[in-house]
Formats: structure tokens, sequence, C-alpha cells
């Protein structure tokens, strides 16, 4: 029942990063993390022992595992929520983590969210300037900026249907005189 918890979890957190599912390394992403949730020392050894035991679920090579979850961090980190990954490794963030480093923030955010019996995704730990409640209000912060980008599309539409009515009536002016 936890591990299901925890798969549904680390599942909803990589699409809220942006990761989208039909990337093959999505799964093994998933795979990865909770693994590492069972034991923490499949760090130290990612290539000898964490790819291959997930290889060996996919029916793949280590090295397409490695290079498909290279992709999915590629994805999150290039076209992804920075801001949230921040927020959930609890430091910043120069570059691109590697491999390792983010299954590594993944499955302590997952764990230590398990532990908090709270799933919203949007809190983290172990950072005074992105605590829980900070990470709330930015969650809040860009829901009402999606909205705002929603009302200005709608407003700008507006606006050209109105300029096309204006020089619709000013042309049908010049043509009655």
């Amino acid at each position: 029942m936890e591990d299901m918890k925890n798969e549904k979890f680390v599942r909803t957190t990589l699409r809220q990063l942006g990761a989208a599912q039909t990337y093959r390394g999505f799964d093994y992403t998933i795979d990865g993390a909770l693994l590492i949730l069972e034991d923490e020392n499949r760090l130290k050894y990612v290539t000898k022992t964490l790819y291959p035991d997930i290889a060996q679920k996919h029916n793949t090579s280590w090295y397409c595992v490695e290079r498909d979850i290279r992709t999915i961090v590629d994805v999150i980190w290039n076209n992804g929520d920075k801001e949230m990954l921040l927020c959930m490794s609890g430091e910043n963030l120069e570059e691109k983590p590697n491999n390792a480093k983010f299954l590594k923030i993944l499955s302590e955010y997952a764990a230590k969210m398990n532990q908090n019996h709270s799933c919203s995704g949007s809190k983290s730990f172990n950072d005074e300037k992105c605590s829980g409640e900070n990470c709330e209000k930015l969650t809040r912060i860009k829901n009402q900026v999606k909205k705002l980008e929603e009302e200005n599309k709608k407003l700008k539409e507006t606006i050209g249907w109105m300029y096309r009515m204006i020089w619709d009536l000013i042309n049908r002016m010049k043509d009655s005189r």
C-alpha cells in the first residue's frame, strides 16, 4: 500500500515538474525513486545496481535507462517547473542536476512529504527561503498568473475585434460619402 502511495506521489510530482508520461524515462525515473526509497545506498552505485535493476524490470539495457532518465531531467530543467525543483531540492541549483542528484531530490522529497502525510506537491522541506508555506504561495501565484494570462488573451481578442469593427465602420462611412 505504501509503495502505491509513493508511486502515485512521485508520478504526480514528475507531471507537476513538467515531465510527460510519453517519455520512456518517465517510468524509469519513478522506479528509480521508489528503489532509492527502499534503499538509499543505491545512490552510491547507480550504474552498478540502480540502472540494471530498472533495466531488468523493463527489459532494456542499463545505458538506455540512464539516457532516458537524463532526458527527463533535461526536459524538466529546460522546459519544466524549475522553481518547484529548486523548492524540492532545498538548495540553489546553479546547473542541471545529474541523474543521481535528481533521483535523490525526488526520493527525498517523496519521503519527506510522506512523513508529513501531505501530498499537495507544492510543499518543500529543509530550506528556509522555500518553506512549505512559501512553496504554497508560489503555487498560488503561479495559478493567479495563469488566470491573468488567460484573461489577457481574451482581452487582446476583444481589442482585435474592436479594432476591426472601428475600421469597418470608418470604411463604410467613407463609402457612403
